[in-house]
């Protein structure tokens, strides 16, 4: 079908051309004439419309025995030639045909043919008219040129054309494609026709070859306007398959007869029929693969009804073998004058977009179904989507919750996440939330931002996994170990309790001796006193102070009672500060963080711990006074310590030369950068071997023999620095020489 476009520059060729010009389609029918064709044939378009231009206007066989003219141009053929054709009234009339198929994309769509009438010759008399008035029987420019191929006479027309009047002048000099192919007089008789350009025009000459005359005849007619028709139509046919091929949907055309005129790449890529294959095919005879064969069978029916119809869900085969899922519409087409024109089928190749809704359907459905909370928000952080789980866990609803931020125990905590993850940046991490219930609950979180395909952020997705239960089950287990680990040192606290008691009680005996001495020579000086006091002599009783002074050793008591009760102090002092280590090391803690010194903790952690290394090992320290206090959760950072100085310990002991030389040495230092506190710990023990260095702080792995291990203490250590503290815990070893585990706590944890 043409477009608005086409109809407008066709428009104006019917109307400027001064040759009958007629339009028709590949099969031979007549689309269209100008007035200049009933002028020239006497047919109007009602007469002619839809006929076979061969049956009105040409012979079945041109004088020469060659096909007819429109048959050879319907046939892809250009042709230009001098016949005959009949008019309306029976009459036969001489005419210069020029026929021209229209080519789109190497196929035929339709054809034109225009005509020009010429005077009838072929004997002296009319070889006379043609020299005596060429204005009078022609209308276009004419020349009458020698056998030598110089200008006889030329009409006003000719004059105009070739610039002034060149008789005797050679043809040749004014027509450089004449001169192209020679410059004899044999020429003219081996060129039917020729074009001859001038300012911009175009002109088409016949050359006729006079009989009684030794002369050519050369007519000519201006079809500038055609030729510019013909590439405004070439242009706007190229514009039109640019647009088929920018539609994304399948558009198929037919004419009245059922041929495909239009065929696009969506068509092609979703029918597997390539365009060439398909233009000029009867869309019955074109092998699409339906799966259906009922397909092709309503396409038809509809054909012969003429009537609008919708098919969903068609699936089509490609020739490889894939499956397509097409919609499609079928609509008819209406001449002007109501008649059919044809259809035009229009699809949209929904396998794509099928898949796409089946995969969301299914993500939907994994979605509905986690165990995990998921909820999307829109930019400000308002809930859109809340899965079935996310009521579970929260006791809220879509709607009861305003914004996600008001889930947050924290919420400067809730406003910092929601502006990392609108910034796109990803946020994960375990955090306090509050339910719809006020219950304070544990969650893993993780949020991420929605983007286009731009990377502007639509909303935010977050995903919540209720941990409560799986923390409170950490926490039991955390004071269990602890429990367990103060439980295998109580021995060893014990007998460091026990050490200073002994000294104390044997200064409180010491004491409870001495005194009672010193009250006897107390009781002595009362009576000495009194007998003084009387008169009487006193120095019986003088020599008994100095007997009981002696007895008692006076000054002895007096030199050591000083020193006995410092050292009763002292050893209070060791106990008390004993027990005040083990209430601080047991104590369950707090669920918020607090601050930490961590080189207090460390020196707790050794006093606790003293028993279980001081026969193995000395201990050194080395602490960087200046640390700084960090965020953390102080109970469960001294089970980490006390993991690893127990570890170190027992590495010691298993080393071949325990009990044959000195002991072992742990070093345990501080140290600080830019962004971390690390607390090093390090033994002269035997080292972990390669093969196990990987799985240390997996659960349940132990590299002790049985009943030494549980394989729980450097796990836990690993989820309290790592997933707690945000922190990391690392270490260097080697095999024989020992081993340095660092645990890594930031300066400035993120909530």
């Amino acid at each position: 079908m043409a477009s608005n476009s086409e109809q407008e520059y066709l428009e104006h060729v019917f109307l400027h051309a001064p040759e009958a010009i007629v339009l028709f389609d590949i099969n031979g029918h007549i689309i269209k004439i100008n007035k200049e064709f009933t002028n020239l044939f006497g047919y109007s378009l009602n007469e002619v419309k839809g006929r076979s231009l061969r049956d009105l206007i040409e012979p079945s066989v041109s004088p020469d025995g060659a096909e007819s003219l429109s048959k050879r141009v319907a046939a892809g053929e250009r042709v230009e030639v001098e016949t005959t054709g009949a008019r309306s009234d029976g009459n036969r009339i001489r005419v210069f045909a020029r026929g021209m198929p229209i080519i789109v994309d190497d196929k035929q769509v339709a054809s034109y043919v225009t005509y020009r009438r010429i005077p009838e010759s072929g004997d002296a008399e009319s070889d006379a008219l043609m020299q005596t008035d060429f204005a009078r029987n022609y209308s276009g420019p004419a020349l009458q040129v020698g056998f030598d191929g110089m200008v006889v006479k030329l009409n006003p027309e000719a004059e105009t054309v070739f610039r002034g009047n060149i008789v005797g002048e050679s043809i040749f000099k004014f027509v450089p494609s004449l001169a192209q192919i020679g410059r004899d007089a044999g020429v003219l008789d081996k060129v039917p026709q020729f074009h001859h350009t001038v300012d911009n025009r175009t002109y088409l000459f016949f050359v006729r070859k006079g009989k009684s005359v030794k002369s050519y005849f050369l007519y000519g007619g201006d079809i500038s306007v055609l030729v510019s028709a013909e590439k405004e139509l070439q242009v706007a046919h190229a514009k039109n398959e640019l647009l088929l091929a920018a539609i994304s949907s399948i558009l198929i055309s037919a004419d009245s007869d059922g041929s495909v005129i239009q065929w696009n790449d969506a068509a092609t890529a979703a029918l597997g029929i390539k365009k060439p294959d398909a233009l000029g095919t009867q869309f019955d005879e074109i092998p699409i693969l339906w799966k259906d064969p009922e397909v092709a069978e309503k396409i038809r029916e509809f054909r012969l009804r003429d009537e609008p119809m919708s098919l969903g869900d068609i699936v089509v085969r490609l020739p490889g073998g894939e499956e397509r899922l097409l919609d499609i519409t079928i609509n008819p087409l209406k001449g002007r004058d109501g008649a059919s024109g044809g259809f035009l089928l229009f699809g949209k190749d929904i396998t794509a977009q099928r898949a796409a809704k089946e995969e969301l359907r299914q993500i939907r459905t994994a979605v509905d179904a986690a165990t995990v909370a998921i909820c999307i928000t829109d930019r400000s952080g308002t809930p859109t989507y809340v899965n079935p789980a996310f009521a579970e866990i929260f006791h809220s609803e879509l709607g009861g919750v305003a914004d996600v931020e008001s889930l947050y125990q924290d919420r400067n905590l809730g406003k910092s996440v929601l502006a990392d993850v609108l910034s796109g940046k990803s946020w994960e991490g375990e955090v306090q939330m509050i339910s719809g219930t006020g219950d304070i609950i544990s969650v893993q979180q993780r949020g991420t931002a929605i983007l286009n395909d731009k990377n502007e952020v639509l909303g935010m997705l977050f995903i919540y996994a209720d941990i409560t239960e799986r923390k409170n089950l950490e926490y039991q287990l955390m004071q269990a170990q602890k429990l367990k680990a103060i439980g295998q040192l109580a021995a060893g606290i014990a007998h460091e309790i026990n050490t200073p008691m002994q000294f104390i009680g044997d200064n409180m005996n010491f004491m409870q001796q001495a005194f009672g001495g010193i009250f006897e020579m107390l009781d002595m000086y009362k009576h000495m006193q009194a007998i003084i006091d009387s008169g009487e002599d006193a120095k019986e009783v003088m020599r008994s102070l100095d007997l009981y002074a002696s007895k008692y050793r006076i000054e002895y008591i007096v030199e050591q009672i000083p020193k006995a009760i410092e050292q009763s102090q002292k050893g209070i002092e060791k106990v008390a500060n004993i027990v005040k280590i083990m209430k601080e090391f047991s104590h369950p803690g707090s669920k918020e963080k607090t601050t930490v010194d961590i080189n207090r903790a460390l020196r707790n952690t050794i006093e606790v711990t003293r028993n279980r290394w001081k026969y193995v090992a000395d201990v050194e320290t080395n602490f960087d006074a200046s640390l700084p206090e960090i965020l953390g959760f102080p109970g469960e950072l001294n089970q980490v310590f006390l993991n690893i100085i127990i570890n170190a310990a027992q590495a010691i002991e298993e080393t071949p030369e325990k009990g044959e030389k000195k002991k072992g040495l742990i070093t345990i230092s501080t140290s600080q950068d830019k962004e971390w506190v690390i607390a090093s710990i390090r033994d002269s023990g035997v080292g972990i071997p390669k093969d196990a260095a990987a799985k240390i702080f997996e659960p349940f792995f132990t590299t002790k023999r049985i009943g030494m291990g549980t394989g729980q203490g450097l796990a836990i250590s690993h989820s309290v620095v790592v997933d707690k503290h945000g922190g990391r815990i690392t270490f260097d070893t080697k095999v024989g020489k020992g081993t340095t585990f660092h645990v890594w706590l930031p300066r400035h944890p993120q909530n």
